[in-house]
């Protein structure tokens, strides 16, 4: 014979709510532009450990983009992969 009982079980969730420009900190979200650009950066210098160099950002605009490639060129030694998608909501 084989005997159940009821155990209630409390999941949580993390669900992206918000996105925020990484270069100027506006509500990507909730801009009425359709389009904002996902970037991720790296290198491959450390040989397998060079996943710990990989970043993701978002930037709301073209000049958002164009100022976080900026701060990339000046530290292009510490990566070499910059990597761009344009992204619609």
């Amino acid at each position: 014979m084989k005997r159940y009982k009821t155990e209630e079980i409390t999941v949580k969730k993390e669900t992206l709510y918000k996105v925020l420009c990484d270069e100027c900190k506006k509500d990507i979200s909730e801009s009425e532009d359709n389009l904002y650009f996902e970037v991720q950066t790296g290198h491959s210098l450390w040989g397998n450990d060079s996943y710990e160099s990989n970043k993701e950002k978002d930037y709301c605009s073209k000049e958002c983009l164009r100022i976080g490639f900026e701060k990339y060129a000046l530290d292009a030694y510490k990566t070499d992969r910059f990597e761009i998608e344009c992204v619609r909501k």
